[in-house]
C-alpha cells in the first residue's frame, strides 16, 4: 500500500514540532541528520506512520537503504 505524500508531510510536521522544530519546504533537500531533529524523533515518526499506513519501508527489505534526505525518506513512502 502506497499512501499520499500530503499524509506523509503532515505527519513529518507533527513530529517536529512536537520535537520544536518548524518544518518548511525547503528542509526536503536537506540531510536528515542536518535538519535539528533527533533520532529519537525519527522513530516516533517512522512508528507513527507504521501505525497509520502500514508500511514500515525501513524493515519490508532486508537491505533497505537509510535515506539521505528528508526527500530519501518521503520517498520511502509515496
Amino acid at each position: 500500500m502506497r499512501v499520499s505524500r500530503d499524509l506523509i508531510i503532515s505527519e513529518i510536521t507533527a513530529v517536529f514540532a512536537e520535537d520544536g522544530v518548524d518544518y518548511s519546504p525547503d528542509m526536503l533537500s536537506k540531510k536528515v541528520m542536518e535538519l535539528g531533529v533527533d533520532s529519537m524523533t525519527y522513530a516516533i515518526l517512522v512508528a507513527r506512520l507504521e501505525r497509520l499506513t502500514g508500511l514500515d519501508p525501513f524493515t519490508a527489505k532486508s537491505e533497505a537503504p537509510y535515506p539521505e534526505t528528508l526527500e530519501d525518506f518521503v520517498q520511502s513512502y509515496v
